[in-house]
């Protein structure tokens, strides 16, 4: 199952913090890839579905989105949630990036910050998307992030989880692969 799926790790993470399944170490300053490979499921996470949506997105693409940032704010907001979430959650250095890549990622957040995620994701067919938020995600994909999805009529998938990945949702993810 794990070779037809590529990830793209939410902001500061490794791609090697999503159980084994390949990826694309975006915030990476060393990486150079920049298109997403071919795949049967695109799994990105947090500010990782910004990026899904700077690149280009075949229309039959499935596509699984992870505590997405889909109301829109800005930097200040940005940092005091991150400020937030790493007291609440923590930070596990070994899934994370190296210090030396941290600049490279902050500037590509930046940039990432632009994208209307809400309105990227009503231009996909609804049956090719597929939405997780951990329940106790109180930071990035909260309550409100999960009533404007549901406005949009997508179906979300509550798990319990915070923001990062831990293993509900990958209970989730892989039980999405199997019946879609």
């Amino acid at each position: 199952m794990k070779n037809k799926v590529v990830v793209i790790p939410g902001s500061f993470s490794l791609v090697s913090a999503y159980g084994g399944y390949d990826g694309i170490d975006i915030w990476l300053k060393n990486n150079k890839q920049i298109e997403i490979p071919n795949s049967d499921y695109i799994i990105a996470h947090s500010a990782g579905v910004n990026y899904l949506f700077s690149q280009p997105i075949p229309s039959n693409q499935k596509i699984i989105l992870i505590n997405p940032l889909v109301k829109k704010i800005n930097f200040i907001s940005l940092l005091i949630r991150d400020v937030r979430f790493f007291i609440a959650e923590g930070i596990d250095r070994n899934k994370i990036i190296p210090l030396s890549s941290w600049i490279f990622a902050s500037i590509k957040v930046l940039r990432l910050l632009k994208i209307n995620v809400l309105e990227e994701i009503k231009k996909l067919p609804k049956e090719n998307v597929m939405i997780i938020r951990g329940i106790k995600d109180y930071y990035f994909c909260d309550s409100e992030n999960a009533d404007l999805i549901k406005n949009e009529g997508f179906t979300l998938y509550e798990v319990d989880a915070g923001h990062n990945w831990n293993k509900n949702i990958a209970e989730m993810v892989n039980s999405l692969i199997r019946t879609n």
